[in-house]
């Protein structure tokens, strides 16, 4: 049986939709970072930490809406950024 990708990335989304990160693991991180993780990783569903790092500054730049260069957005998507190592299972500082 072949697999194409979009079936490949289907099946890993899902399998990471069961993976229930305690919530121990994420004390200390800021709210915005941990929900800016949570929409990276819907979208890139598995550790590639530059697809995720874009993923995170276009939604803090759109949702929060924080200027693309600031030290705020620094700041946040650094956190963002260990908080998706987490939930992909790689660590904190994984990604």
């Amino acid at each position: 049986m072949k697999i194409t990708k979009s079936q490949l990335k289907q099946i890993i989304k899902e399998e990471l939709g069961r993976v229930i990160v305690d919530d121990r693991a994420l004390e200390g991180y800021s709210q915005e970072a941990i929900d800016a993780a949570k929409h990276a990783v819907g979208v890139v569903p598995y550790p590639q930490g530059g697809l995720i790092e874009n993923e995170i500054h276009l939604y803090l730049q759109e949702t929060l809406g924080l200027a693309p260069a600031s030290d705020e957005i620094f700041k946040i998507a650094d956190e963002a950024l260990s908080v998706a190592g987490i939930m992909l299972g790689e660590g904190p500082d994984a990604l």
